[in-house]
């Protein structure tokens, strides 16, 4: 859990720096810490983390899932959806899961960010 929240503050101060690079982006600070929630994505177990923008997610893999270290950030850019991952497990793993993200339709990937605060809530 420790690397999870690691990776998380990770991803926030690197998505900070590259916002101030990116004229489009510029001033935005997101934090991806409400959650997570349990998913499966391409047969594999991820941690759906929502932002504070409310439209933004962080999808990281979870313990046991052979694409970690990975994670993908699903956002909202020119009016729809975009998907960016990064990591360093199995492609196969990460390419079954970006497939099934990818099919998703802009209202679903809206919802994912709600999704992570309403597992959290549950708690």
């Amino acid at each position: 859990m420790n690397k999870i929240c690691a990776s998380i503050l990770f991803f926030s101060v690197t998505l900070g720096a590259a916002a101030a690079e990116d004229p489009v982006t510029a001033g935005e600070s997101k934090s991806c810490t409400a959650g997570p929630a349990k998913k499966t994505f391409g047969g594999t177990r991820w941690l759906l983390y929502g932002c504070n923008d409310a439209t933004s997610a962080v999808i990281v893999s979870d313990a046991g899932n052979p694409a970690a270290p990975f994670y993908f950030f699903v956002f909202r850019e020119a009016g729809q959806y975009r998907i960016v991952g990064e990591g360093a497990g199995s492609k196969a793993a990460s390419g079954a899961a970006l497939k099934e993200l990818q099919a998703m339709s802009g209202k679903t990937l809206a919802g994912l960010a709600g999704e992570a605060k309403r597992a959290q809530a549950a708690r």
